[in-house]
């Protein structure tokens, strides 16, 4: 009796394992192109081609075959599977291939079964929770729907998402107010920015949105601040490269204020495979050093035409910008100068002026000074007596003059001349300058000079000095 209960059940299980291999009579595979979308749209749309399955009967004989397909994507947390099995017909030893809104049926919202996963969170999100999971497709006889009869392996996938870019700017320098390499040096506002990044994703190709954002004193932590809004940033714009290049000026840049960088990437079809929603970290930065304005600003009367303008400096500034105009004036004039001393000339005698002085920290200028007034020296009453000897002078003196610099005042008999330019040496000189004329309401003539001779005395000894041009107003509004 034992004998015969043993070979029954071995005949049963022969029988089992015939009829199972019998059933299996649908074979195929899965595949997947990485990197694997935890997005169930980008398998389902229209001409998507990241999932494919391949289906096929086995026996060739059979024509038609009338079968039923389902999905599942099963995960240690989460899960879904097609709730009704979507019909598909079969010929034997003609593959079936299936993607994109063929898949669709099966993956369509309302036709899944959730585990683990809220349907409504589902909804709103349209993705599924990082992490791994096993694809797997089943093919059922149409007619009994718990008969399966493939035998397709099962995929492992990995949904995550990518980190997002790293952030740098390469020409940063140490900043010795504080303490840490975020100054970023400029002389110019239109010089250029480079803003960088590393990509740290693999697989598909991205864009990435470039944001700049002026940094309050109050905000400590520039991140936290970022990811919760508070900070509104200037839209930098997109590029798929790893690099944009701005300049201060284009963008509003101001310098010695605080500002952040960061990029936010997606995929070239705007959706979001990174981390914090492909927000990268925020890069600080010093938009160059604040050019401050001088200090201290003093103004001297020199003589009736001339005025010294003085002051300290601050600043790294190289050099210095001063602005003068008469008081009630439009026009302002200007002179530059590398020291913080500067003679102004050919000013008006008995005449209210005002000056203010610019740093120049190469193209960038700073504020200017608080403007300050002064009036010119009147010339003294002309005391003129016609038929009156002219002044004795010497000119035994032949030592010749070293050097002469713009500014300096040279004797030609009993007038003095101002220089306007000069060039030569060793008591050769050209040029050109001015004398006022007391007799003739000190008019201003100018005058020019080629290779005169000038001792130590400062006087013209040996030349010519022809008057050029008659300049008696000066500083025409």
């Amino acid at each position: 009796m034992k004998k015969i209960t043993l070979l029954f059940i071995y005949l049963l299980a022969a029988g089992w394992q015939q009829l199972h291999a019998q059933a299996r009579i649908v074979t195929g595979n899965i595949a997947i192109t990485p990197p694997y979308s935890p997005y169930i749209e980008d398998y389902t749309s229209v001409g998507a081609n990241k999932m494919r399955i391949m289906l096929l009967l086995k026996d060739t004989r059979r024509k038609q075959y009338n079968a039923k397909i389902r999905i599942s994507i099963t995960g240690a947390q989460a899960s879904l599977q097609t709730r009704r099995a979507i019909p598909v017909t079969l010929q034997g030893g003609v593959p079936l291939y299936l993607s994109g809104s063929d898949l669709l049926p099966m993956l369509k919202y309302n036709n899944l079964i959730f585990k683990g996963i809220a349907p409504q969170d589902y909804l709103r999100r349209k993705k599924m929770p990082d992490g791994e999971y096993i694809i797997g497709v089943e093919v059922l006889d149409a007619r009994r729907e718990n008969l399966v009869v493939s035998d397709l392996v099962p995929l492992p996938v990995s949904f995550r998402l990518s980190p997002p870019p790293e952030p740098f700017i390469t020409r940063l320098e140490y900043n010795s107010v504080t303490k840490t390499r975020n100054l970023l040096k400029t002389n110019s506002h239109n010089a250029p920015i480079q803003f960088e990044w590393t990509p740290r994703h693999a697989g598909f190709a991205a864009q990435y949105h470039l944001r700049i954002a002026r940094v309050s004193k109050d905000i400590t932590d520039v991140n936290v601040a970022v990811n919760s809004g508070r900070i509104n940033p200037i839209d930098g714009g997109f590029t798929q490269a790893n690099l944009m290049v701005h300049t201060g000026n284009a963008l509003g840049l101001q310098p010695g204020e605080r500002y952040a960088f960061w990029v936010e990437a997606k995929n070239v079809e705007g959706r979001n495979l990174f981390m914090n929603d492909g927000r990268s970290r925020v890069v600080e930065f010093i938009y160059g050093e604040n050019c401050q304005p001088p200090v201290n600003l003093r103004l001297k009367n020199i003589s009736p035409e001339n005025i010294e303008v003085g002051f300290a400096t601050t600043s790294r500034a190289g050099e210095y910008v001063i602005q003068y105009r008469k008081v009630g004036a439009e026009k302002w004039y200007e002179k530059r100068t590398f020291l913080t001393t500067l003679e102004v000339d050919q000013l008006q005698a008995g005449t209210e002026y005002e000056f203010a002085v610019f740093s120049a920290c190469g193209e960038i200028k700073s504020e200017p000074t608080q403007t300050q007034k002064i009036t010119t020296e009147a010339y003294a009453k002309n005391q003129v007596q016609c038929g009156a000897a002219p002044p004795a002078y010497n000119m035994n003196n032949k030592n010749p003059k070293p050097a002469l610099v713009q500014g300096d005042v040279i004797k030609v008999a009993d007038f003095e001349v101002k220089l306007t330019t000069v060039t030569g040496g060793n008591g050769q000189f050209s040029g050109e300058g001015y004398v006022v004329v007391s007799t003739f309401n000190n008019a201003r003539l100018k005058v020019a000079f080629n290779n005169i001779t000038v001792n130590t005395d400062n006087r013209m000894i040996a030349g010519k000095m022809p008057i050029t041009k008659l300049d008696y107003h000066l500083l025409n509004d």
